[in-house]
């Protein structure tokens, strides 16, 4: 059990930064969220960008909505919460089942994102949209019950949130880094022209 909760345990880290880092990125270029400035001057840097933000952003939402589904999969054999749930104590068990059956409806959502975008690609899809919320939830559900599972294997509690802190400075100074080595890539050849005149 403690080698499946490992496993599952660093699907939870990598697909939750995955969806931070998604987060972040739509959440610097929303005017709402970041204000005007801000936000064109985020949207500007990552235009500047365009063939790594645009790969980042389509890269990070596949992966957390693939391996977030990845949790609560219905085939046989596989690697999912249920897995490591039924060896819990009873009421423990039945927690971390309520807890899951508070998030159907999300999981649903995820379930038709991830068949739709990530797994196949209908003929004429419908696309839905991903809302932050329903996808907080759901992963919040899913840190709950791995600690549950955490508590009863290893007699210890996981601390989740310090990741989005963590994220959202790294890619603070990331566009930060980027936009002062744009600055000073254009005062180099600025500086280069006057040296040719």
């Amino acid at each position: 059990m403690d080698e499946n909760f490992d496993k599952l345990v660093n699907r939870l880290n990598r697909t939750y930064g995955c969806f931070l880092m998604w987060k972040y990125i739509r959440k610097s270029i929303s005017i709402p969220e970041s204000g005007q400035i801000e936000a064109d001057r985020k949207s500007g840097i990552m235009n500047r960008y365009n063939g790594i933000f645009s790969g980042v952003l389509y890269a990070t939402e596949n992966a957390f909505i693939t391996d977030l589904y990845k949790f609560f999969d219905k085939p046989k054999g596989s690697l999912k919460l249920e897995t490591l749930i039924k060896n819990l104590p009873s009421e423990d068990q039945k927690e971390a089942r309520s807890l899951i059956k508070s998030v159907e409806e999300e999981v649903k959502r995820i379930e038709t994102l991830r068949h739709n975008f990530s797994a196949h690609e209908p003929v004429a899809p419908q696309r839905e949209k991903i809302f932050t919320e329903e996808i907080e939830k759901i992963f919040s559900v899913v840190q709950k019950v791995m600690n549950l599972i955490s508590k009863s294997i290893r007699r210890e509690f996981m601390v989740w949130d310090l990741w989005e802190n963590n994220t959202n400075q790294s890619f603070s100074f990331l566009l930060d880094d980027l936009e002062l080595g744009y600055e000073a890539r254009i005062a180099r050849m600025t500086n280069m022209n006057k040296n040719l005149k």
